[in-house]
């Protein structure tokens, strides 16, 4: 849409809300979007998500340093000469570009992890979620690295905090 033109709303467009604090899914009509895994579908999964989670730490990680970088580059010392101050300033752009291009790396390897049917919660940490099944409920599996299958689970009206380990897992190893 060109921007000299207002954006129209249709008027049979419906929203439906939800309460904030909840991580309720989103549904269209009354099914929810996203795929709900049994614990053998999302643990054969696993694999390619560490792969995935590894590369979003690793980008999150140096993207956190860059953005130091970011801002001690925007801090012009007394007495800097024009020069320096051009040669500042050129840096401060490259890292900003690399900024950039390090979030959008970010969010292609999150819609990776969309495209299989999880949920990124926590770039730090890696912590991944999935809509499972369990005793006939809709809850959210989740998964942190370091784990060899999803260990640990929670209401989908609750956040990761409310996470509860998995039937036969080990409380400790799962929290």
């Amino acid at each position: 849409i060109p921007p000299s033109e207002p954006l129209q709303c249709p008027a049979t467009l419906r929203f439906e809300r939800w309460p904030r604090r909840s991580r309720l899914p989103r549904r269209v009509g009354s099914r929810m979007r996203g795929k709900i895994f049994s614990r053998d579908e999302a643990n054969r999964m696993i694999p390619l998500v560490r792969r995935i989670v590894l590369n979003i730490r690793a980008r999150h990680r140096l993207l956190a340093k860059k953005q130091e970088q970011v801002m001690l580059l925007g801090i012009r010392p007394d007495g800097e000469t024009e020069a320096a101050a051009a040669a500042r300033d050129g840096a401060r752009e490259r890292t900003l570009r690399a900024n950039r291009r390090l979030r959008d790396e970010i969010k292609t390897f999150s819609a990776e992890l969309e495209s299989l049917g999880c949920f990124l919660r926590d770039a730090d940490g890696g912590v991944v979620e999935c809509y499972g099944e369990l005793r006939g409920d809709i809850v959210y599996f989740t998964w942190q690295p370091g784990s060899k299958v999803f260990q640990a689970w929670h209401p989908l009206d609750q956040s990761f905090v409310n996470r509860q380990p998995m039937p036969g897992i080990e409380s400790k190893a799962a929290l």
